[in-house]
């Protein structure tokens, strides 16, 4: 459990900007998640945290090394709203 006056710091993959990337992550999300331990590819990581009941703090997104449609990232901090 988070304190009140606690900061969430967070690393997730999660949905991609570009078109292209995203629909391959849609195509390939079902087999990730049966591999990867329930990970998921195509959420919209900001908008789930904002809506938990958090602030966003900080945020940035990237693609880490590797195939596109499995390596965007989006990590920060968020502060209960």
């Amino acid at each position: 459990m988070l304190k009140p006056s606690g900061t969430l710091l967070f690393a997730e993959h999660g949905l991609a900007p570009d078109p292209g990337v995203r629909a391959w992550q849609h195509r390939l999300n079902p087999l990730w998640n049966r591999i990867g331990g329930g990970c998921n590819l195509n959420r919209k990581i900001d908008e789930m945290i904002v809506r938990s009941g958090f602030r966003l703090a900080e945020l940035a997104t990237e693609y880490a090394k590797g195939l596109k449609p499995l390596s965007f990232i989006y990590w920060g901090r968020a502060r209960p709203a």
